[in-house]
């Protein structure tokens, strides 16, 4: 079925003047709910829902929360859909990092990006897809940098699939690199249809996408959608490190690796308050991750002076 898409994948990445290697504040335990969608929250993820906003009863959401999820309560869950327009037009859900501008032309309303200056390995997490008469979901991100006034791709990692998975299964994508620079921008797209630039798609295809994550090439993930939300201080710590969780865990867990990826650390976790033991490692920088019943659920890091 060919028809057109209101939110055709088109790569315009947005740039801003600091850098990172990680995306805050990105949580899909973590939504915002207006009367007609809901969407991530924390101003990381955009969705194409806002379309809605153009005429609510002729075009349906395509990016929901759902609690079918691999950790945490919610994961994100997007669907191919039809508009009520005559002729009806397909709505490829998509969930991706920008901005979403409902009142500008596609393909220039969805901008995509996020300041990023990370080389990450691997792109990982977990998925679910329902292909409706072959249709193919869609998961990318692309790592870029701003040369000669035109948008430059220094890395991407790739997958696109026809295949219907049933139960959630682990994606683990190698970036593969372009060149030796160093990136300004990060684009990341999970799509329930992909060849929404060919005009291409069928509704009913549906797509979950649930704790994904960078890892770098110390082998050390860092989670990109946390289930739980942690506070790590003092920074810098010199004889203890305080973590404080939202929540209890069980079978709770808790890891500290050097940068290189080495562990020098592992505790169990009883309840939302724990405290480390750190005079016994040197000056550094150093990496945590915490995990219930083996499952990562948070990571970050801290300094010891």
């Amino acid at each position: 079925m060919k028809n057109k898409i209101i939110a055709a994948l088109v790569l315009i990445i947005t740039a801003n003047a600091y850098s990172q290697t990680t995306l805050p504040n990105m949580s899909f335990d973590s939504w915002t709910y207006s009367t007609y969608y809901n969407e991530p929250s924390g101003g990381v993820w955009t969705t194409a829902n806002k379309a809605i906003l153009i005429n609510p009863s002729l075009f349906p959401a395509t990016t929901d929360t759902t609690t079918d999820a691999v950790a945490g309560p919610y994961a994100a869950k997007m669907t191919t859909k039809l508009s009520s327009t005559i002729p009806a037009m397909l709505l490829t859900g998509t969930l991706a990092t920008g901005v979403f501008d409902q009142t500008a032309i596609p393909p220039a309303n969805l901008k995509m990006g996020m300041p990023f200056t990370g080389r990450p390995l691997r792109f990982t997490g977990y998925y679910k897809y329902t292909d409706n008469a072959g249709d193919s979901c869609d998961i990318y991100a692309i790592l870029s940098e701003w040369i000669g006034g035109a948008r430059q791709t220094i890395g991407d990692a790739r997958l696109r699939s026809s295949v219907t998975v049933t139960q959630y299964t682990k994606f683990d994508i190698t970036f593969n690199y372009y060149s030796t620079d160093t990136p300004d921008s990060i684009s990341i797209v999970f799509a329930s249809s992909a060849a929404g630039n060919l005009l291409q798609g069928h509704a009913g295809s549906t797509l979950y996408i649930d704790n994904t994550a960078l890892e770098y090439d110390n082998g050390f993930e860092m989670l990109m959608n946390p289930s739980i939300q942690v506070k790590c201080y003092p920074v810098p710590a010199v004889s203890s490190v305080n973590f404080s969780l939202n929540r209890e865990l069980k079978d709770g867990m808790i890891k500290i690796f050097t940068e290189t990826g080495s562990e020098v650390k592992s505790e169990s976790i009883f309840n939302k308050d724990l405290v480390v033991p750190v005079n016994n490692l040197s000056a550094g920088k150093y990496y945590y991750k915490i995990t219930e019943k083996g499952l990562s659920l948070n990571t970050g890091w801290f300094i010891v002076e």
